[in-house]
């Protein structure tokens, strides 16, 4: 509920929709770029061959994310910049971001198989909308130890009227590969132990900005409506 009333602000209020184009500005800017500079003590090699393997693969790192032709996105959308520009909006008014890694097979023009595919967090929720357990929190379970080992992703939106039956089907990605890999990029800012799931932290203003808003409209009406009225003074 605090999700969709923090959208529902970043939506329609000038004043929190330039809050958050503010906050991607500031971090991110108008290109992410990659800093590869390897520790060469720890490696053990010399400072020169670390600064021109940082060149090389600075390079080449740019030219796949910044590609016009968006490699690095599934849906061939959004650049590196512009996805990290989604995410960094999307933790200001959801308090988190979620994306899975995926392996493209089915077209034989890419320069490279993964790639990242944008999820929205409401579709981030527990299989048939069950509740919550020791082990399954929104979507999210995780051993006895509290780690995350697969996320419940719904297969589409829950309010998405094009999808009839995928609204009610759910697949459950690993957190990581077999082999250790990163499959499921869930960023959150935990401030208790135990916290599966992240929070805004526009929420704890959201009933100051609302009564602000409805102050707004409150003298906008008010000013329509003195504007309907003239006033004249006539002496004897």
């Amino acid at each position: 509920l605090a999700d969709a009333r923090g959208r529902d602000m970043a939506m329609n209020d000038g004043y929190t929709l330039g809050a958050v184009a503010l906050h991607r500005d500031s971090i991110v800017g108008a290109e992410f770029r990659l800093n590869a500079t390897p520790n060469w003590r720890a490696l053990g090699v010399s400072e020169g061959w670390a600064e021109e393997f940082q060149l090389v693969v600075e390079a080449r790192f740019h030219t796949i994310a910044e590609s016009p032709a968006c490699w690095l996105d599934v849906s061939r959308r959004l650049t590196l910049t512009e996805m990290v520009r989604l995410a960094v909006g999307s933790f200001c008014v959801c308090g988190e971001f979620l994306a899975t890694a995926e392996w493209v097979r089915n077209d034989p023009t890419r320069p490279l198989r993964t790639a990242m595919q944008m999820v929205s967090p409401d579709r981030l929720s527990n299989p048939n909308d069950l509740p919550d357990s020791m082990n399954l929190r929104r979507g999210v379970r995780t051993d006895r130890f509290g780690r995350p080992t697969r996320y419940c992703i719904r297969r589409a939106h829950p309010y998405d009227a094009t999808a009839q039956m995928e609204r009610y089907e759910w697949r459950e990605v690993p957190a990581e590969t077999p082999w250790g890999r990163l499959q499921v990029l869930h960023v959150m800012e935990q401030r208790l132990p135990d916290q599966t799931r992240g929070i805004a932290d526009m929420t704890s203003v959201l009933k100051q900005m609302r009564m602000t808003k409805q102050f707004q409209e409150v003298v906008l009406q008010n000013a329509v409506v003195n504007a309907t009225f003239a006033a004249a003074i006539e002496s004897e």
